[in-house]
C-alpha cells in the first residue's frame, strides 16, 4: 500500500522494496540525503538529477530525517525547540 510521507515524498512497497522515494520518479530520498551530507546545496542536489526533484523536494527530506533523528535520539521527557526565527530544530 502506497503511503504519503509528506508532500513530495512517498513509499510503495511495489517501487523500490517500500523505500522512500520522490513522488513522480524512482529517485531515491536515500540518494539525495547523501549528497547533502557530502556538501551539495538543496539547489545542487535537485540539479544533480537534472531538476526532476525540486530544491523544496529536497528540502522536506532534509527535514523529515531531521525530524526522525529528533524522534529517535532526543532524551525522553525533553521538549522539542525551535530556534528563535529557525526553520531548523535545536538540539
Amino acid at each position: 500500500m502506497r503511503r504519503e510521507i509528506g508532500k513530495y515524498i512517498f513509499s510503495d512497497p511495489k517501487v523500490g522494496e517500500g523505500e522512500l522515494r520522490f513522488k513522480g520518479t524512482r529517485i531515491p530520498v536515500s540518494r539525495v540525503l547523501e549528497l547533502i551530507a557530502e556538501g551539495y546545496s538543496l539547489e545542487a542536489a535537485a540539479a544533480a538529477f537534472h531538476h526532476r526533484i525540486s530544491k523544496e523536494a529536497v528540502a522536506e527530506a532534509v527535514m523529515l530525517a531531521a525530524k526522525a533523528l529528533e524522534k529517535i535520539y532526543e532524551p525522553s521527557g525533553r521538549k522539542h525547540t525551535r530556534a528563535r526565527g529557525s526553520k531548523a530544530a535545536t538540539l
